[in-house]
């Protein structure tokens, strides 16, 4: 393939996509909404993606995305929900992506590839880059740099061996592209910027910070899936100490995973079920009005990238009380526009959330700021600009 030769079509190589037959159907929104992004601006964009669940289809269109699934190992299970890296389901995996992904990208006439995690689907898109002759930018989310900084090894080399062949890098926090340069990527092809928001969670003003909840119960949200890795578990802990002192509160699980049955066995068996709704997934259509009929923003991850979750939050106007780890001291202020608290204390978030619960004028104060830094920093047009000016710089599209 001629590398000058203009071309407008993008190949995203992923880990994850929205998928209707998905436990999980909007794992990975942020990449399809990205797709959307990019159709707005006039390409086509073809989606290389793993074929997790055995009733999701092979191939689809959606207007202007194609979308092939490849076929691996998978039993069903996300990556994500391995606890030890699976080496022969790896092994089909990167196979059968770089196949697929080979044949997409010449079918389809690509002129640039954007992976979305470093690993696996940024070493298959470097790879397939390398043969075909085509630029590769990939993205770094937070889960596959975390992996390849704890486990070291291999990983760490297939990481940084990744990172050092992709034309360009982009990291969706400041700390993980610190992390990246550390292993020696060139500071001038990484670029820092989070996944967008969507204009419907934009609102003139803070609503869940203004209007009363539920018979008049302060509202609490949690909308990160039900996962192990984001430890909702240090949640359900912490709503015996607030209802013990602020019992005019509701408790809103809004997600899904495996990690359910025992959260909502945790909460029967607690007497707390007057106080907390286990929602199951709601449609990312339907989140806006679920974010603005709340107050209070809740995630206990341990680890993350910069949060969408967090960011279509604080678009809302909700007060956040989020972990204290890099990617979210980037957004939040102690005190200013949310609070930090340490990774798996109950009794922490417990306090925190009791203190944002009776001081409604300071989750207004907050509301209005975070309404404005998610509008300045983290809107899909401030993106797309982004990004759109570096595909032009590596591709002829």
């Amino acid at each position: 393939m001629n590398r000058h030769e203009k071309r407008d079509s993008i190949c995203f190589l992923t880990n994850a996509y929205p998928d209707p037959a998905s436990p999980y159907p909007m794992y990975g929104r942020f990449i399809g909404e990205l797709a959307e992004q990019i159709v707005r601006n006039d390409f086509r964009v073809s989606v290389v993606t793993p074929r997790i669940f055995r009733h999701s289809k092979a191939c689809e269109t959606r207007g202007q995305e194609r979308i092939y699934r490849f076929w691996f190992w998978s039993d069903n299970r996300l990556l994500i929900e391995h606890r030890r890296i699976p080496a022969v389901k790896m092994v089909t995996y990167l196979l059968s992506g770089t196949l697929l992904g080979l044949r997409v990208v010449t079918k389809d006439h690509c002129g640039l590839i954007h992976a979305h995690w470093a690993l696996p689907a940024g070493l298959i898109a470097v790879v397939v880059g390398r043969v075909l002759r085509i630029p590769v930018v990939v993205t770094v989310h937070g889960s596959d740099a975390r992996l390849a900084f704890e486990k070291k090894g291999l990983l760490r080399m297939l990481f940084a061996w990744t990172l050092k062949r992709a034309d360009s890098v982009t990291a969706v926090s400041r700390n993980i592209a610190e992390e990246i340069r550390a292993l020696g990527i060139v500071e001038d092809k990484t670029i820092v910027f989070p996944m967008g928001v969507s204009d419907r969670f934009f609102r003139s003003r803070p609503a869940g910070a203004l209007l009363p909840g539920p018979e008049g119960r302060t509202v609490i949200v949690s909308n990160r899936h039900l996962l192990p890795l984001y430890n909702v578990g240090c949640l359900i802990d912490a709503i015996p100490h607030v209802v013990h002192d602020s019992s005019d509160v509701l408790f809103l699980i809004a997600g899904d995973g495996r990690a359910r049955p025992a959260l909502e066995a945790r909460v029967e068996r607690r007497g707390l079920a007057p106080w907390v709704r286990f929602l199951g997934a709601v449609d990312h259509e339907q989140m806006p009005a679920l974010l603005e009929s709340s107050h209070i923003y809740v995630s206990t991850s341990p680890s993350d990238g910069t949060s969408l979750s967090l960011l279509e939050a604080m678009a809302c106007g909700l007060f956040p009380v989020v972990t204290d780890i890099p990617a979210n001291r980037e957004w939040i202020e102690e005190g200013v526009n949310g609070f930090l608290v340490p990774p798996d204390d109950e009794i922490a978030l417990a306090e925190r959330i009791k203190q944002a619960v009776r001081d409604e004028a300071m989750r207004r104060r907050a509301g209005l700021v975070n309404m404005e830094l998610a509008r300045q920093k983290a809107s899909w047009p401030e993106i797309c600009r982004i990004l759109m000016r570096t595909y032009r710089l590596l591709a002829a599209i």
